[in-house]
């Protein structure tokens, strides 16, 4: 790294001077091009050179060069190229903004000293730029890939969340927040949060995925969320976010088995079902019934409605809040479950099935 960073310092200390005349920053769609370049890169090192050399004749806001530093995973590498793209910087007055982009106040300082230095003294740099009647804006908020989003407008497919989608504003300030956070780990886990609290477009969840640099993490997060994700038919959109053909067929298979699950192996036919309930039947005492109940349930799974007419074999509450109980874990549609609390008498028993039902 070293020598890369000798060699970048070397160039652009011949190339560009303290009052190099930066007339008008590069586009919002230039630099957005040149971002996603260096956003997909796999180490420091390679991003570093990348990043150096789009600096190459080249005038930058200070927010989007915050937002190029923050790719870096580690802030040593990030005041390098700080250092460089300060001699870059459109909007110098306003360079103090890129301190935000690094973990340690200790780093941030050092930038800080080296513009000091560069400058006499002073963090006010001599103003050589000439006036630009309608300068390009600084990108407002987090800089996304410029990818194929899918529109939630008028979506009708399979939903995650009921709605409505949360506001923009409110989205880009929670994106801010996912980008501030200092580590792979705690952009995760306040991706999950937003998630958690809100009702998120898939779109909103490939741009706050497209912040975590890990290939593994983004997999991670998509498929942890997509069961609250509002437009969940839309996951093909979602292989921009792996660059390895595995995690894109991984991600693939895990939304359509989501979407349409195969059927357990252990479901039984209602062919099958319907003798299961007769073989019930030709059982005279409770105790012979219960016992056929633990025998076949080992290695079979039945759902709501099988569930209520095996519990109906057995005339008492408690022969029945057993049966319920222990055919949970490997029900097929747990979310009527709800149904079964009627099947028990009296009170009490109800309300002992609605907390367990809601405990699991």
């Amino acid at each position: 790294m070293k020598k890369i960073v000798s060699s970048f310092l070397f160039i652009f200390a011949v190339q560009f001077s303290i009052g190099q005349n930066c007339s008008n920053p590069i586009s919002q769609a230039v630099f957005q091009t040149g971002f996603n370049q260096v956003a997909v890169l796999p180490s420091n090192d390679a991003k570093l050179v990348k990043a150096m050399g789009l600096l190459n004749n080249s005038c930058l806001m200070s927010e989007n060069i915050k937002s190029m530093a923050q790719l870096f995973t580690d802030d040593m590498f990030r005041l390098e190229y700080c250092k460089a793209a300060y001699l870059h910087a459109f909007d110098r007055a306003g360079y103090y903004q890129v301190y935000d982009a690094f973990n340690k106040f200790s780093v941030a300082f050092m930038l800080h000293d080296y513009i000091l230095a560069i400058n006499g003294g002073t963090t006010t740099p001599v103003v050589t730029n000439p006036v630009v009647t309608t300068p390009l804006p600084p990108a407002a908020g987090v800089v996304f890939p410029i990818w194929v989003y899918p529109p939630h407008t008028n979506y009708t497919g399979k939903k995650g969340c009921a709605g409505p989608i949360i506001s923009d504003e409110l989205f880009k300030t929670s994106a801010m927040n996912v980008n501030s956070q200092p580590t792979e780990e705690s952009k995760y886990l306040a991706i999950q949060n937003v998630s958690d609290q809100n009702c998120l477009s898939f779109t909103m969840m490939m741009k706050l995925a497209s912040l975590l640099q890990q290939e593994s993490m983004r997999s991670k997060i998509m498929m942890n969320t997509f069961a609250k994700t509002y437009d969940q038919e839309h996951y093909e959109s979602g292989k921009v976010l792996f660059a390895t053909e595995a995690v894109k067929n991984e991600w693939i298979a895990f939304a359509k088995n989501y979407l349409t699950p195969p059927p357990p192996p252990c479901l039984v036919s209602e062919a099958a079902f319907k003798a299961l309930i007769k073989d019930f039947e030709e059982q005279r005492f409770t105790d012979d019934k219960m016992k056929l109940f633990n025998t076949v349930s080992k290695d079979r799974c039945f759902n709501v409605e099988q569930v209520r007419a095996i519990s109906k074999q057995f005339p008492f509450d408690d022969e029945k809040m057993i049966v319920i109980k222990n055919s949970y874990a490997k029900c097929t549609d747990r979310p009527n479950y709800y149904k079964l609390v009627d099947e028990v008498t009296f009170s009490s028993n109800k309300d002992n099935l609605r907390n367990y039902i809601s405990s699991h």
